[in-house]
């Protein structure tokens, strides 16, 4: 039976697990028997594209809401879970929205 993971960890792994599966960049600064992650050392890392950057700055930030400038996993605790899918709904729909504009303007969706 494996130790219960805490919520801050576990989101931080579905990050990792589904953006950066077989990233040894990622993977060798996350201890999943400890339930650490080294985000100083990952966030030094200047051979991350601007993309797999700021996803790394999103894990820090539900990982530690405490001093991240990023704040999610603060959002996300003070609203609940009601209030949260109403701000993860609204930002799928603003980005819907955004695709759907320019795609009439004839371009790529964003």
């Amino acid at each position: 039976m494996s130790p219960r993971r805490s919520p801050e960890f576990a989101a931080v792994l579905l990050i990792a697990q589904e953006a950066f599966p077989l990233d040894f960049r990622v993977w060798n600064c996350i201890d999943d028997r400890r339930q650490e992650v080294d985000f100083d050392r990952l966030l030094r890392d200047a051979t991350f594209s601007p993309k797999e950057r700021l996803m790394l700055e999103i894990a820090a930030s539900l990982w530690t809401s405490s001093n991240h400038p990023t704040l999610l996993g603060m959002i996300a605790d003070r609203l609940g879970d009601d209030w949260l899918a109403i701000i993860l709904r609204a930002l799928a729909a603003a980005r819907a929205a955004a695709n759907r504009a320019s795609a009439d303007a004839g371009g790529f969706p964003l």
